[in-house]
């Protein structure tokens, strides 16, 4: 479960807002939201479309919601490598990339990516440890 304490993080370290309508991953697909460090770099602020583009190839992703037949027991016999509400590290260009517009500003778009459940290279312990790991740019 994704808690109030994450989604505030979201909200005030990038401007994130998850929203309410979301794709349903079908099979064994992991749908994910891809977390960008920067708005800005040195005092060049970044437009909204390229900070969109660098947060699809981000390597540090927030799984929102796992397909029904993801983790399955007969291939992962000692469980799910990743839970909803779970921060996650990937590879830079794995998975689907796209974009759905925002609930609350139709006008922003929101990147995320539909992965398979055998590409979550690691799962980080916290939130906190995600300065821990540079995010792409």
């Amino acid at each position: 479960m994704i808690t109030q304490e994450i989604k505030d993080f979201l909200k005030e370290r990038y401007d994130l807002i998850i929203p309410e309508t979301q794709p349903e991953p079908a099979g064994y697909n992991v749908l994910v939201l891809p977390l960008c460090a920067r708005k800005k770099v040195g005092s060049i602020i970044l437009p909204s479309d390229t900070e969109e583009k660098s947060r699809l190839r981000s390597v540090v992703a927030l799984v929102l919601t796992i397909g029904k037949d993801a983790y399955d027991k007969e291939r992962y016999p000692n469980g799910p490598w990743c839970q909803v509400g779970d921060f996650i590290l990937l590879d830079r260009d794995s998975g689907n990339k796209f974009t759905i517009l925002s609930d609350l500003d139709k006008s922003d778009k929101i990147g995320m990516r539909l992965i398979a459940d055998d590409q979550v290279k690691a799962k980080l312990n916290s939130f906190e440890d995600i300065s821990r790991v540079e995010l792409s740019l």
